[in-house]
């Protein structure tokens, strides 16, 4: 190995050694929050852009040694990105958001929901892989494509909060764009019954009052 190689091994080493300690602690604080979640509810949790798991579509499940408290809870499933799932008579379509974020960037789309309605009418979860998003290879079947319609369509990790309801081919679909929580500090909950939205937010405001006092 030249000198060089090894200068550039030592540099490479020394620019994300603080990366990776603070990557190391905040799995350690998703695995202390979730072993609180998945304690007392079914908790299915799915890779994001960020997170560490494969960057091409679709995502394969965070592994759940990752999660060495929370991973002891059978409440507790690792999800592929997008992930599709049945609850209480609803199917639900997620997606992390990497797919509408790429077709925004490729289009002139004015927001989420205009590209997640978009994804439904093409009956596709990806329609920009491979050309700008990664994607598995397949030859024989492409597992993005829609087999049903779902009755709900989520879309995390976007800008702001979003909620419409489209109807097409006579199946009503409610479409949920969920903000990503480290800027917004908020969630958004769903009723099973009348399949209606609901934003928690976990924000604290100070009354300007009670802080000049």
């Amino acid at each position: 190995m030249s000198t060089r190689d090894k200068q550039d091994q030592a540099k490479a080493k020394y620019l994300t050694a603080n990366t990776a300690a603070a990557s190391i602690a905040a799995v350690r604080q998703l695995d202390d929050l979730l072993v609180q979640l998945a304690g007392n509810v079914y908790t299915d949790i799915m890779p994001g852009p960020n997170d560490p798991a494969t960057l091409v579509l679709p995502q394969q499940p965070l592994h759940r040694v990752m999660f060495p408290q929370a991973g002891l809870f059978p409440t507790l499933q690792t999800v592929t990105n997008p992930y599709s799932m049945q609850v209480a008579g609803r199917h639900f379509m997620v997606v992390s958001g990497q797919t509408i974020s790429d077709i925004l960037r490729n289009s002139t789309l004015s927001g989420p929901l205009e590209a997640m309605t978009k994804c439904m009418e093409w009956g596709h979860m990806a329609p920009t892989a491979p050309d700008t998003l990664g994607c598995y290879p397949y030859t024989e079947e492409d597992p993005h494509v829609l087999s049903r319609l779902p009755d709900v369509f989520i879309a995390g990790n976007q800008p702001s909060y979003g909620a419409k309801r489209m109807n097409l081919r006579g199946h009503s679909i409610l479409l949920v764009s969920v903000p990503k929580f480290s800027s917004s500090t908020s969630l958004v909950r769903i009723s099973l019954k009348n399949l209606t939205c609901q934003v928690v937010s976990f924000g604290a405001e100070m009354d300007p009052e009670w802080i000049d006092r």
